[in-house]
């Protein structure tokens, strides 16, 4: 029997020889190779330049939040009332 695990899908596989040594010896190896799969799992890996871009995002949206909070904490934010305005138009036509 051979069960893959994982994202694949999962396949059962009887073995075609009646031969219970050998079919419980190929069982053990599977279930050994679907063990070493579990044990290793995902992994992602960016690319130089998108590592770069991301990286540029974060500063750039850290800077952001840092000068609203500045902004707040100073009295001095700003929110304009159209854009509220519009934001709550657009969500309420959504529905």
């Amino acid at each position: 029997m051979k069960i893959v695990s994982g994202s694949q899908q999962q396949k059962v596989v009887q073995p075609k020889n009646d031969n219970l040594t050998e079919a419980a010896a190929s069982v053990a190896q599977q279930q050994k190779t679907a063990e070493k799969q579990a044990q290793k799992g995902d992994t992602v890996q960016f690319s130089a330049s998108l590592e770069e871009q991301l990286n540029s995002l974060q500063t750039k949206q850290a800077q952001r939040v840092d000068s609203i909070k500045g902004e707040l904490s100073a009295g001095t934010y700003q929110v304009s009332s159209f854009d509220v305005a519009a934001k709550m138009l657009a969500a309420y036509s959504r529905k």
